[in-house]
C-alpha cells in the first residue's frame, strides 16, 4: 500500500503529478508494477531501473562534457 498520494510522490520528489502519474503508467505497461488505487505490486524488482527518459525524466546519471 502506499503511504502517500501521487501528489505527494511528485511534491516530495520536486515533480509535476503529470510526470508521476506517466511513470506509473510506462512501468505498468512494461509488466513492471501493478497499481489498483494506492495499492502498489512490485511484479518485476529487477526492472525497476527503467531508464529515465520512458518516463519524460532526464537521466541524470549520465554525466556531462
Amino acid at each position: 500500500r502506499l503511504p502517500m498520494s501521487r501528489q505527494d510522490i511528485a511534491s516530495y520528489l520536486g515533480l509535476v503529478i503529470e510526470t508521476v502519474s506517466r511513470c506509473f503508467g510506462v512501468l505498468q505497461e512494461e509488466g513492471v508494477i501493478a497499481v489498483d488505487g494506492r495499492q502498489l505490486e512490485i511484479l518485476q524488482p529487477e526492472r525497476l531501473g527503467l531508464p529515465p527518459a520512458r518516463c519524460g525524466l532526464p537521466d541524470l546519471s549520465r554525466k556531462r562534457h
